[in-house]
């Protein structure tokens, strides 16, 4: 089995995406006896999800734009918001390296346990076997169709 790495499929223009990604990992690490002192702390995280609340709403919806300014605040707001959630991401995966060892199959289910997703894992191909009358399968993919 591979080493179960965090994937976060999130862009920073995704500003949806990042707050609800933002409040699962907060509510996931909250009390979590795996992660005791997550670092960035999690009212860094709570008020970087918030300040991308704050800036959707005064961005508005589509037809009731709000000002240049305030588009600007918003991207930066995601960016750090999005950086906030990419070093907690760090910090799961030390954790539960530590924690773990060389158990992967726990590793990954202490990092699952903390809001965020693994990327997906590549499943073995195997060997492969011999090919089985190789000329009779030439002579047929030669034959004409019509």
């Amino acid at each position: 089995m591979a080493k179960p790495i965090i994937a976060i499929k999130h862009r920073v223009t995704d500003y949806a995406g990042l707050v609800n990604l933002g409040n699962r990992v907060f509510v996931s690490l909250t009390g979590n006896l795996n992660y005791p002192t997550p670092l960035p702390a999690l009212t860094v995280l709570q008020t970087a999800v918030t300040a991308v609340v704050n800036g959707i709403a005064a961005w508005g919806s589509r037809g009731n734009r709000g000002s240049h300014a305030t588009l600007v605040t918003l991207k930066q707001d995601a960016l750090t918001l999005s950086q906030t959630l990419k070093s907690l991401a760090q910090y799961v995966q030390n954790t539960a390296q530590t924690a773990a060892g060389s158990d992967y199959t726990l590793m990954g289910a202490i990092s699952s346990s903390s809001g965020y997703q693994l990327a997906n894992t590549k499943s073995p191909q195997g060997t492969l076997q011999a090919v089985q009358s190789f000329r009779d399968l030439i002579r047929v993919a030669k034959t004409p169709l019509f």
